[in-house]
């Protein structure tokens, strides 16, 4: 039943409430990258790999060509049986190499040309059978002078990289591949073991140093949709803002990732005390410029004259990745750094990279490497984000290791944030939006059934059985949670009251064994957190989120046994960092004021433009499709049959 709007009732709500999450589940801190100490050879000597010492592997390249491994003995069987073509189920992380000769595709040599035909080859047979292509195929420098065609693909219950590999008249078709819940915080990993690969097999078994745990100085992030990636220090913040604000934004703290933030959105002149970026982009057409004749040079000189910085070093021409651009060295604010214009096919980036004007000259060699890794679309090796990595403590009062990747970026946070969650979960009046995983369940309460009589109560989990624990007050076998969302006058009725004493009125002091209490900006929006992993009296593990926006309140609640948190811990915090809000609606929500209208000879579109913030969508898991290129003569190449675990 509902319950009056009176601030004593509210104080039964939380109470309510706690006990309804009291098991809950908090972030564990992602691994460094696994060591490839372990070296595997095909009998014959035709190909090698390196694999972490647990792993296990079968070899049968001498008689069918193929050789599979795995984190597990099910993840080899798996993944052999779906080569030969028989009825499997794919497990865990691992992946294929099946060998080929180029003789039989009607080619010499291996060339990178037959290698992209075989690619394509294969990539429009997974399509055909219901598989998707998650990102496009890119051709990759994996080691010096070893050049591979590389793309990411799911179907049925796999999920990961496929490539072609070639060496002399040899060729191999590769797949890396994680389940769709492992593959993401498993991605860096697979794509060393990809870099491991040897054809003919490497003569030395002694690992190579960089199989050792990646001490790397920078890691490569990207935005959630791969529209872009950008190498910044390991151990930065980053924060994927390309949605509602345009603009990706990072820092060698959160405060300094915000500051960017701040200053894109509202025009502020920020003091900045570090070093820090924001990315923006912007289809070419939209600003009023052709791209078959765009001019970077004059382009750029038109964008520092109408931005109205002050220049301290004269605009010069430089390329990245091949693409045209321009920077110069501009005080912009309470900022000097790198502004760069540069044009990615049909996509105009706009790049500042700053400190503080005393620090520059310091910090220089750091920045402009930074402004040299800007990649659109982005490196298809870089593991995605989304929302925010960087340093902040982890969330189990460890201390953080950093690493490439996903590892690193994410090691010290525990933010694996970087979970799929397709599915658009809004209230009524579409002003609060959730984004969950595909196939969880959700119920939103009558009106009678709210927590908060003129509030909205939505339950979310797993599975149904769940939801029903969630409204009972049950001890929780799986992920889920639910969210308050009331109007702020109920507690603070002059709307005078800071986060944190709002905050403290809506702490729940019953549970226990917490971290550091985080306040952050989601979407927009002041969120303060934290994660607990309480064992009496029941054990649980979870997070506690107040969201305060100018009228409403929101209080989430996220948990689940802690049997079960390594498998779904990473998705609790991806969905709390999803919620968005809008008073005006999220149908029109996008970005306005602040540095728009960068202008040039005609008059263009503003650079951050407002309109409908699409909701994610994605297909649904299909059958296991067969990878089956076919040779020269369109003929079905049939020994070995690659399948999806041969290319993804």
């Amino acid at each position: 039943m509902g319950f009056k709007n009176t601030f004593p009732q509210l104080i039964l709500i939380l109470a309510l409430l706690t006990s309804l999450i009291a098991p809950m589940t908090v972030f564990a801190t992602p691994p460094r990258q696994t060591p490839l100490t372990q070296y595997v050879q095909s009998s014959d000597g035709r190909v090698s790999l390196r694999l972490p010492d647990s792993w296990t592997y079968t070899d049968v390249v001498a008689s069918e060509n193929i050789l599979t491994y795995g984190d597990s003995a099910d993840a080899v069987t798996g993944r052999l049986n779906d080569v030969r073509g028989q009825t499997s189920f794919i497990v865990g992380n691992g992946g294929t190499i099946v060998l080929l000769n180029v003789a039989d595709y009607g080619y010499t040599t291996a060339s990178i040309e037959v290698l992209k035909s075989v690619m394509d080859s294969g990539l429009l047979g997974v399509q055909n059978v219901g598989g998707t292509i998650l990102e496009q195929p890119q051709e990759v420098e994996i080691n010096p002078g070893q050049t591979i065609f590389l793309a990411v693909i799911e179907a049925g219950t796999e999920q990961g990289y496929a490539a072609t590999i070639g060496f002399g008249d040899m060729m191999a078709l590769m797949t890396a591949t994680g389940t769709p819940t492992t593959w993401e915080s498993s991605r860096d990993l697979l794509y060393s073991i990809i870099q491991s690969v040897r054809m003919p097999a490497d003569p030395s078994t002694a690992p190579p140093d960089e199989n050792l745990p990646p001490e790397d100085e920078v890691t490569v992030v990207r935005a959630t949709d791969g529209s872009l990636s950008v190498a910044i220090p390991t151990g930065w913040s980053f924060k994927d803002q390309l949605t509602d604000n345009q603009i990706f934004v990072f820092g060698e703290t959160e405060t300094e990732a915000d500051n960017r933030s701040v200053f894109w959105i509202s025009n502020e002149e920020i003091v900045v005390g570090g070093k820090g970026g924001l990315i923006s982009s912007r289809p070419l057409s939209e600003i009023g410029l052709d791209p078959a004749t765009v001019n970077i040079g004059n382009t750029s000189n038109t964008f520092i004259q109408n931005l109205g910085v002050t220049v301290i070093e004269v605009r010069q021409l430089f390329t990245v990745n091949n693409a045209p651009g321009a920077y110069a060295v501009v005080d912009w604010g309470q900022q000097r750094g790198f502004l760069a214009f540069i044009v990615f096919g049909e996509t105009l980036a706009i790049v500042y990279i700053s400190d503080s004007p005393e620090n520059f000259e310091a910090s220089r060699d750091i920045l402009f490497p930074i402004l040299e890794s800007v990649r659109i679309p982005a490196e298809i090796a870089a593991p995605p984000t989304a929302g925010t990595g960087g340093n902040n403590p982890p969330n189990n009062g460890g201390t953080g290791d950093g690493g490439t990747g996903l590892g690193g970026v994410l090691g010290n946070t525990g933010n694996t944030s970087t979970v799929a969650l397709p599915q658009a979960l809004r209230n009524e009046a579409e002003t609060l939006e959730i984004l969950l995983p595909e196939n969880w369940q959700t119920f939103i309460a009558s009106s009678e059934e709210a927590l908060i009589a003129g509030g909205d109560t939505i339950y979310f989990a797993s599975s149904q059985s769940e939801i029903d624990v969630l409204r009972n007050s049950g001890l929780p076998a799986a992920a889920g949670g639910v969210i308050i969302f009331f109007d702020r006058i109920l507690i603070d009725a002059t709307k005078s009251l800071t986060p944190e004493e709002i905050f403290a009125l809506l702490d729940p002091s019953e549970l226990t064994g917490r971290s550091t209490t985080q306040t952050d900006t989601i979407n927009g929006n002041q969120a303060i957190w934290f994660e607990f992993n309480q064992e009496t009296p029941t054990q649980t593990h979870g997070y506690w989120v107040v969201f305060v926006f100018e009228d409403k309140l929101a209080l989430m609640a996220l948990r689940t046994a802690p049997s079960d948190w390594e498998q779904s811990g990473a998705i609790l915090e991806a969905i709390f960092r999803s919620v968005r809000y809008n008073p005006e609606g999220l149908s029109g929500l996008g970005s306005t004021g602040g540095l728009g209208g960068l202008g040039g000879s005609a008059t263009p579109a503003p650079l951050r433009p407002g309109g409908a913030t699409p909701t994610p969508t994605r297909p649904s898991a299909s059958p296991t499709p067969t990878f089956t290129p076919t040779t020269d003569s369109g003929q079905i190449q049939t020994t070995p049959t690659p399948t999806l675990s041969s290319v993804g």
